[in-house]
């Protein structure tokens, strides 16, 4: 609850500096990487919408939506969406970023970048709840669970394994004491350590204790990795 606490006021005293550097946006620009979804009072689900009533308060909402216009949002599945202009259908893939453009009990719309794309989601059973049991995902079971009624969630707050590929120019990331991210049997490593401070692009602010990151810094999973590719290689040399 302290670390929720911690967070919490790290994100709007950083969110207040609007002259931080030039094109500041708190929304886009600010990141906080989480070690799990769910269980924890510092996981992605219990973050994100703290999070949004920070860097989104006065975005316009709608009853039977948990997004607000100008939200940061995730999508959480690969597939092809539906255009606002009604053309062919465009790929978005999961883990991409978007930010709200319009809200309804019905349907979200939203815009994706790089390529720019404006998409229409409508409201339905989401199907992009995980499969399997990665621990690389944190509560890789319930991964999508966030009864969205789609395949997006708040975007604010994410795992470090579903950032991987992406950046942000200030990074908050949070050294979890749940038992299911930094225990005995977490799925906190050093290469979560590494993987969350290098997702900066200006700014790394790390929130927990000292000594859980020095013993988090000392485990090594790779060998838990059944990739095959030893055997793989051999047989076809």
């Amino acid at each position: 609850e302290d670390a929720c606490r911690k967070v919490v006021e790290l994100v709007r005293e950083l969110a207040a500096d609007k002259n931080r550097f030039p094109g500041f946006d708190p929304i886009r620009d600010i990141q906080v990487l989480v070690a799990v979804n769910k269980r924890s009072s510092v996981s992605r689900q219990t973050l994100s919408p703290m999070l949004q009533d920070i860097l989104n308060p006065h975005g316009q909402s709608v009853a039977g939506s948990p997004f607000r216009v100008g939200d940061k949002v995730m999508n959480t599945k690969n597939g092809f969406l539906s255009p606002l202009d009604g053309g062919e259908k465009v790929m978005v893939a999961n883990g991409e970023f978007g930010k709200v453009l319009e809200v309804s009990a019905t349907k979200t719309v939203v815009e994706f970048h790089n390529p720019s794309r404006v998409v229409l989601i409508p409201k339905a059973k989401s199907e992009g709840k995980a499969k399997g049991g990665g621990q690389k995902d944190g509560d890789a079971e319930d991964s999508e669970g966030d009864a969205t009624g789609c395949d997006l969630v708040l975007g604010y707050a994410q795992t470090v394994w579903k950032m991987q590929g992406s950046s942000a120019p200030i990074i908050v990331g949070v050294i979890d004491e749940y038992p299911g991210a930094t225990g005995a049997f977490g799925n906190c490593d050093r290469a979560f350590i590494y993987t969350m401070i290098s997702r900066a692009e200006r700014e790394c602010h790390v929130v927990g204790l000292r000594s859980t990151m020095r013993n988090v810094c000392k485990r090594v999973f790779i060998s838990r990795r059944k990739t095959f590719s030893a055997e793989l290689l051999s047989r076809e040399l």
